[in-house]
């Protein structure tokens, strides 16, 4: 049987604050996220909300907010994360 996919997407924002030391570039956050969702595209997956926010804040992010996922995706042993799309807004507040 083929793995039935649970479609969600990430959405963020991740604040830099006026610091220039926290500096974060809008492709190279995108492309985490990307990186993060294959990692977790398998049978029985987890993306969890705060691992999201955890590799904005490894970026330099002063503060990240998860819109979506709105919650943990838990897929049961025949379901697989699929992530569909990734948007993320760097803001400077």
């Amino acid at each position: 049987k083929s793995a039935a996919p649970k479609l969600y997407r990430i959405v963020a924002t991740v604040y830099t604050g006026s610091d220039p030391s926290s500096h974060v570039d809008k492709a190279q956050a995108e492309h985490a996220a990307w990186a993060l969702a294959e990692k977790r595209h398998k049978l029985n997956g987890i993306v969890d909300r705060e691992e999201v926010a955890h590799i904005l804040y490894e970026l330099g992010a002063k503060r990240a907010k998860v819109h979506e996922p709105a919650e943990d995706i838990i897929c049961q042993w025949d379901e697989a994360p699929y992530c569909t799309e990734v948007i993320i807004d760097v803001r400077g507040d």
